[in-house]
């Protein structure tokens, strides 16, 4: 099992190492569907569990929905950007 473990952590190095571009890729696949997510206003984006801390969930307590949203789709929309630029940077 754990030469199983090395082996895929040594292809995982060598992919990454022909191809950084797919970092950008999987950044900017997350931030969409957290974007798609944030948008639509499904309920696992203001998770109750997390306590007392600074949430989305504590946000959308003290200051509204709208203003959760607005915040999400901000932060959102910036990751993608960012998985972007990290594609067109590393892209050959």
């Amino acid at each position: 099992m754990k030469d199983l473990y090395r082996d895929c952590l040594q292809s995982l190095k060598v992919l990454i190492k022909e191809h950084p571009e797919y970092w950008g890729l999987l950044i900017m696949s997350i931030g969409i569907i957290l974007l798609f997510c944030s948008i639509k206003g499904y309920s696992f984006m203001y998770d109750q569990t997390g306590g007392p801390t600074f949430n989305t969930a504590w946000l959308r307590n003290t200051f509204g929905e709208k203003v959760a949203k607005t915040f999400n789709i901000i932060l959102f929309s910036t990751l993608t950007l960012v998985g972007l630029y990290f594609y067109l940077h590393y892209k050959e």
